[in-house]
């Protein structure tokens, strides 16, 4: 166990606290990936990146032994209690992993780690591509009707976009006044499997058609001259769950599982009850609540 002073799930209280007060929406002057950042140096643990679980097996006294792998290397980690915050689909693996010879001690788990990765793997997930990218204008280049936090568009409608978000209006302060952010999300199979390039100019052509961008002339609608900075692709595989029909049912009779069968597991992460980072903050808190209050007795 961890004591941090102060606490910084605390902190983090006060800071959502004063944010929700100005704004539904919000982020951080360096982007989000200053939260995990900053956890890491908060929190005095050992952090081991790019070192993927590849299967757990129950030893003597009920402890976890964590097979996983860190620069090519195998590396084994003993555990009390085992949180996953893996995505369902991964945590389907390393269950699938631990069914054979997790046996130890006269236990037998297989079925058990069995209907719990059929459960996981019932969570289907999409794969999406992040396009980024900054432009230099005088003023917004978007059209004063079309300005706000961005727009979704329905998968039936056939667009090559899922949408597009506009983080220079829904957070003006951070960047200049000459800068303009704008982040289109890509679903298609067809273009995920395409070179960068290919889905940037998918992307430009999607922003040429909503909004009147017109990145060869380097005009917008309403006629203000912009040029581009910077444009970033990233491809995310396997980033979204969908809950489909059925989804809390399965959920639940997982979690009923994990609760009856596999005490010394705990889920979190935004494959259950919430995909946004809110939902994963809210959950884990309640996954370490219990915890505590379990570990009272």
């Amino acid at each position: 166990r961890i004591l941090c002073s102060p606490s910084p799930i605390s902190l983090a209280d006060q800071y959502a606290s004063n944010i929700r007060k100005q704004s539904p929406a919000f982020s951080f002057k360096c982007g989000m990936g200053q939260l995990p950042n900053r956890l890491s140096e908060v929190v005095k643990a050992d952090i081991l990146l790019n070192c993927p679980a590849k299967s757990l097996v129950m030893t003597e006294g009920s402890k976890w032994r964590v097979h996983a792998e860190h620069n090519s290397q195998p590396v084994e980690l003993s555990a009390d209690h085992v949180i996953s915050a893996l995505p369902a689909w991964s945590l389907a693996q390393v269950l699938r992993n631990s069914a054979v010879g997790s046996s130890e001690q006269g236990h037998n788990y297989d079925h058990t780690m069995s209907s719990c990765a059929e459960l996981l793997e019932a969570i289907p997930y999409q794969s999406v591509a992040v396009v980024g990218m900054g432009l230099r204008a005088a003023e917004c280049p978007l059209p004063k009707q079309s300005r706000g936090f961005g727009y979704l568009i329905p998968p039936t409608e056939g667009d090559d976009i899922l949408g597009t978000m506009m983080e220079s209006c829904t957070f003006p302060t951070a960047q200049s006044d000459q800068m303009t952010k704008l982040t289109v999300m890509i679903a298609k199979e067809a273009h995920l499997s395409r070179p960068h390039d290919h889905i940037l100019e998918v992307a430009k052509s999607a922003l040429q058609k909503h909004l009147g961008m017109c990145f060869v002339t380097g005009q917008s609608a309403v006629g203000i001259h912009f040029s581009t900075i910077w444009t970033a692709v990233v491809v995310h595989q396997n980033c979204i769950p969908q809950y489909t029909v059925g989804h809390n049912k399965r959920v639940n009779r997982l979690h009923e599982i994990v609760r009856d069968c596999l005490p010394q597991l705990s889920l979190a992460g935004n494959s259950y009850y919430g995909i946004g980072v809110n939902d994963t903050i809210r959950i884990s808190k309640g996954v370490v609540s219990d915890l505590k209050e379990k570990w009272k007795h």
